[in-house]
């Protein structure tokens, strides 16, 4: 009954895989057809502009554009890396673990491993580790099935 509940949890999951890749090639050719979608436009403004004010002026306006786009994108990425930093500072700081993980004895390397699966628990997000736990019951799932 349990390799049965297993290889259902495994089939589930393999299809919530395949989806996730569907899902990724996906995006990858949408951000291809908006790379071609951006070339073509630039060219169309770049003919335009160069109509009115001349092929040097159209080049250098495009390339101001860009330049002011690219300067948005990394302001607005360190901005949030700022918050990020602000936001992980301002946390309650963690217990200390050595206590908690002595306390439970086991050997020297037991010992290890729980201090550092505490600390990686600690570091991710609870959509990583959800995604972590996910992609080792996968695994472990395989390995059951064989």
């Amino acid at each position: 009954m349990v390799r049965e509940m297993l290889g259902l949890l495994g089939g589930m999951l393999e299809r919530r895989l395949q989806a996730c890749l569907r899902g990724g090639v996906a995006a990858m050719a949408a951000a291809v057809f908006a790379a071609v979608s951006l070339g073509f436009g630039t060219f169309a403004a770049f003919v335009w502009l160069r109509a009115l004010e001349g092929r040097a002026v159209a080049a250098l306006i495009l390339c101001l554009g860009y330049g002011l786009l690219a300067i948005a994108i990394l302001g607005i990425g360190a901005l949030r890396r700022r918050g990020r930093r602000v936001r992980a500072s301002a946390a309650p700081p963690a217990p200390a673990l050595d206590p908690v993980v002595q306390a439970l004895g086991g050997t020297v390397q037991d010992q290890v491993a729980l201090a550092a699966a505490l600390r990686l628990g600690t570091e991710l997000s609870p959509i990583e580790l959800l995604v972590l736990s996910l992609a080792r019951g996968f695994i472990a799932g395989r390995k059951l099935r064989k």
